[in-house]
């Protein structure tokens, strides 16, 4: 699908009158960092006991998802709920930035001392 993204970008780009080849190599290389994969940061909070969270605590894992959206940290990819713990994955452009925002959206809820942090391969 990217692939056909990309070509299609590149010939729509092309065909406009006056376009060089710069224009045409800045075009996919500005596509091309856009399809690049990107790093997924997982966080999960721990709750006290084995049960599902409570309603709760599930408001305050949607106040953290609406915290990281509206502050452009990066997209809340999934969200999940289990016995125990609840989940949040981050799509992020660098986890140089979005990680110390994350913990700091953590650390304002009140959950960091219960919360893992950790950041995936970037999938190919």
């Amino acid at each position: 699908m990217r692939a056909v993204l990309l070509a299609m970008l590149l010939l729509l780009s092309c065909r406009r009158e006056g376009t060089t080849a710069a224009d045409a190599e800045k075009v996919v290389r500005e596509t091309l960092d856009e399809v690049r994969a990107k790093r997924v940061v997982h966080v999960q909070v721990r709750l006290d006991g084995g049960a599902m969270p409570t309603p709760d605590e599930l408001k305050v894992r949607n106040a953290i998802e609406q915290r990281i959206e509206d502050e452009h940290v990066g997209r809340v990819v999934s969200s999940e709920a289990s016995p125990g713990h609840y989940d949040i994955a981050v799509e992020v452009d660098s986890t140089v930035e979005a990680v110390p925002r994350i913990r700091s959206i953590l650390t304002d809820a009140q959950v960091i001392e219960r919360t893992t942090v950790r950041v995936s391969e970037p999938s190919t």
